[in-house]
């Protein structure tokens, strides 16, 4: 997939699960934040899906056109493959649970450990 460019990225869901994975891939370029919308409903607790590690599984990001060969990739090796958002914007929404402007998550990410050190 990366050799055919159907991949614009990837990032592992290990340390902190899909919420700081996904957290993370949005606030990689410092310079130029972007927002993600989540709209899957969790089949497992909702705190599992949020910070379980899951260190075999990784988010990849595509454009919509790319979608359909990477799911048939996919599904070809038996490898498991499921759209659970968007990417862009300037927001980092998941479903009803999480709606904060990136700016937001930005500044309690880069501050969280400065503000706890005083």
């Amino acid at each position: 997939m990366i050799d055919q460019n159907l991949i614009a990225s990837a990032h592992d869901i290990s340390e902190g699960g899909l919420a700081t994975c996904l957290t993370e891939c949005c606030l990689t370029d410092h310079e130029e934040l972007i927002g993600v919308k989540v709209d899957f409903a969790p089949q497992a607790s909702l705190a599992a899906h949020l910070f379980g590690e899951y260190p075999g599984r990784v988010v990849i990001s595509a454009s919509r056109e790319n979608f359909t060969n990477i799911e048939s990739m996919c599904r070809s090796k038996n490898i498991p493959c499921k759209k659970i958002g968007t990417v862009g914007g300037e927001r980092f929404s998941w479903n009803s649970v999480i709606d904060l402007s990136i700016d937001e998550l930005a500044t309690a990410y880069f501050n969280a450990i400065p503000n706890l050190m005083g």
